[in-house]
């Protein structure tokens, strides 16, 4: 009797968390980031993302999903920054990062692009500066 309810709450929470996704609605999405007198015209989200304006989870939505209609998009070319900051965490050590090498991370990182702004590197751990040992915990 237990292992029925058990069963059941599981398959409940399960189907549940399936229930308050959101799936993009493309042509909606499509027609609203190309209609200039939108709210969501995809120039004007891309210019308040860059210039660093606050947006709501749902022009975020549509600058995330609407990204896929701009010719900017070219998902099998490389991205040069995603590369340069992919190079530089595969050879520091992550448990024990040098200032220089978080400096050149911070360099490498460019925050106004989406490829690399949307996938933080988060290093921690000791950090020698000369002699003195510094705990530290940096996110990029």
């Amino acid at each position: 009797m237990r292992l029925k309810r058990v069963i059941t709450v599981a398959i409940f929470a399960f189907i549940s968390t399936f229930a308050f996704a959101v799936v993009p609605d493309n042509d909606k999405i499509f027609a609203q980031i190309n209609d200039s007198s939108s709210p969501f015209y995809y120039p004007n989200l891309m210019m308040r993302y860059q210039a660093g304006d606050t947006l709501t989870d749902e022009e975020y939505h549509y600058l995330y999903y609407g990204f896929a209609y701009q010719s900017a998009y070219r998902p099998l070319n490389d991205n040069p920054g995603m590369t340069k900051v992919q190079n530089i965490m595969a050879r520091i050590a992550i448990d024990t990062p040098s200032i220089a090498d978080i400096d050149e991370l911070i360099a490498a990182r460019n925050k106004r692009d989406l490829h690399t702004d949307s996938s933080p590197a988060t290093c921690r751990g000791e950090c020698r500066v000369g002699y003195k040992t510094e705990n530290r915990n940096y996110t990029i």
